[in-house]
């Protein structure tokens, strides 16, 4: 069931329209689980996202939680890390995601995280940091990783960052000469 309302505001229509629906009860407590929104502009906008919103609550979804900064769920994704990773590769993940993944993308909800800003940060992290191949990749291994955490708990749908292939990592070495 969906509640629809008028809501004051400073637009040149003097109002927007703003909704709460009744989500299915919280599976673990039992209780009562209710939504709101508001800023459509019109009533057929909130319609529709409410029947978005009905569709993915039935489909398991965790549609309140889709509001989550990645910067938060970094930080909650980090924990769930530590002591199952060696020291070492947990350093490199905090250090990834402090120094490349949050500057970036870290106010970017995760419902709105779409395909578009995982090219971007793709393109960032090629063309505004001095890291190799190697790390580029490593970076993107723990973006995918930590959306693919975020899908697994129902917090979103599909993780753009499937679409986005590891750069071709140079295997030649190189070794310093006897002068250098």
């Amino acid at each position: 069931m969906a509640y629809f309302r008028k809501i004051p505001a400073k637009n040149s229509k003097g109002y927007t329209w703003g909704f709460t629906i009744n989500l299915p009860n919280d599976p673990m407590t039992g209780k009562r689980r209710q939504l709101s929104r508001r800023g459509f502009e019109t009533k057929k906008e909130a319609e529709r996202k409410v029947a978005d919103l009905l569709d993915k609550a039935n489909q398991g979804i965790n549609v309140q939680a889709g509001n989550i900064k990645i910067e938060d769920y970094a930080k909650k994704y980090l924990k769930s890390k530590k002591g199952r990773i060696a020291e070492t590769t947990f350093i490199q993940y905090r250090g990834k995601i402090n120094n490349y993944i949050v500057p970036f993308l870290g106010s970017i909800t995760l419902e709105k995280l779409n395909a578009r800003h995982a090219e971007e940060f793709l393109d960032y992290l090629i063309e505004e940091t001095d890291l190799n191949n190697v790390s580029i990749n490593k970076a993107l291994n723990i973006v995918r990783s930590m959306i693919k955490k975020a899908v697994t708990e129902r917090i979103i749908f599909f993780n753009p960052f499937s679409l986005i292939k590891n750069l071709k990592e140079d295997k030649h070495m190189k070794t310093w000469t006897f002068e250098e």
